[in-house]
């Protein structure tokens, strides 16, 4: 499919050095912080995929939003829009949530996700 492609190919320089930066920063915090299914953070400080989107992009979690949900911010969703589209390039047909939910059984087939758009931000 390729979706990833396009979708790459369309951003600016600025974008892609911001994306790359919000994807290494997201991938920090993952592992630092430890990986988790369900919910944005959990109690012991760990985090899922957009979790860690929002580490990237804020530094933290987005307050309030323990539940999987997206606050319209242009880079939250274009970071959320890359690892989508890498996701569904795989294959699985389905959102960054039911993918860390449901299919990843461990922590390294999100940080996987997090190089690989750092990576295509530099192509």
């Amino acid at each position: 499919m390729n979706m990833h492609k396009e979708f790459f190919a369309r951003l600016t320089g600025g974008q892609k050095r911001q994306l790359k930066r919000d994807a290494e920063r997201a991938k920090a915090a993952l592992e630092k912080r430890g990986w988790t299914r369900g919910t944005l953070e959990n109690y012991n400080g760990e985090v899922c995929a957009l979790g860690a989107v929002y580490y990237g992009v804020y530094g933290k979690t987005a307050l309030g939003y323990r539940e999987h949900t997206i606050p319209k911010d242009d880079r939250v969703t274009l970071l959320g829009e890359a690892i989508e589209r890498i996701i569904n390039d795989r294959g699985y047909g389905c959102s960054v949530p039911t993918y860390n939910d449901s299919i990843a059984k461990r922590k390294n087939q999100i940080t996987t996700l997090f190089d690989r758009v750092a990576k295509l931000s530099t192509e």
